[in-house]
């Protein structure tokens, strides 16, 4: 049995496309093309999935769990891989040997391991929207700490990463400008901001990495399970 016999059958190539060319057409109503980064999401999808998306010229790919990060960076080249979801200590060192990027630093903890591996990729600070228990991300009290842990440890600090809350904390607007303009404050060049939903807003506000997933691919297939 192969692989894509364990998915639903993804959209066609031609789909896939005019999902794509739409997105960028989004997106170059707000700003300049070039100055984005689409990160498509394929978490949950195959790696025929990404075969396809490659092959329309995207090459930054985003995922949410180890596991499934390292098993699709094992059969896949010429593409950048980021780490986008909830960091465990324990698999941080398998998500540093694949990663071209990491979004969620969440802890000056998960900065000072990551130094220890000498990690060389692009390094993105997240940011809580709310305070929610168990929500992950740096409070705004705590960020400076991580900036300068970052930069003293050496790894590749680039810019921040938000989420919007949808059930509490900031609006979307108001906490997509509160990120850029912490970014600007500490001299990051990239935003991590903006998904399926809410890219529009966070482009309106100075996002330059948009995280990707349904707009571009559809549902995503529920079969298998990664933690």
């Amino acid at each position: 049995m192969s692989e894509s016999d364990n998915y639903p059958e993804h959209l066609s190539r031609e789909e896939l496309r005019n999902r794509l060319e739409g997105v960028k057409e989004r997106i170059s109503k707000v700003v300049s093309l070039s100055s984005i980064r689409i990160i498509c999401v394929t978490k949950g999808f195959p790696v025929a999935t990404v075969e396809s998306m490659r092959e329309l010229e995207v090459y930054d790919f985003g995922e949410n769990y180890q596991q499934e990060l390292s098993s699709k960076a094992a059969n896949l080249e010429d593409v950048r891989w980021h780490f986008i979801g909830t960091i465990q200590r324990s698999k941080l060192k398998k998500i540093a040997e694949v990663s071209s990027a990491i979004h969620s630093l969440s802890r000056v903890s998960e900065i000072r391991d990551l130094a220890r591996l000498k990690y060389q990729g692009e390094v993105f600070l997240q940011v809580r929207s709310d305070e929610e228990v168990g929500r992950n991300g740096f409070r705004l009290q705590e960020l400076e700490e991580g900036v300068d842990t970052s930069r003293n440890l050496g790894l590749n600090l680039v810019g921040l990463m938000g989420i919007a809350s949808i059930t509490s904390g900031y609006r979307a607007p108001e906490f997509f400008r509160l990120v850029r303009d912490l970014c600007d404050r500490y001299g990051l060049k990239r935003c991590s901001m903006g998904m399926s939903d809410d890219f529009d807003v966070a482009l309106a506000n100075g996002a330059t990495d948009l995280r990707l997933g349904r707009v571009l691919l559809g549902p995503r297939p529920t079969l298998r399970s990664y933690n």
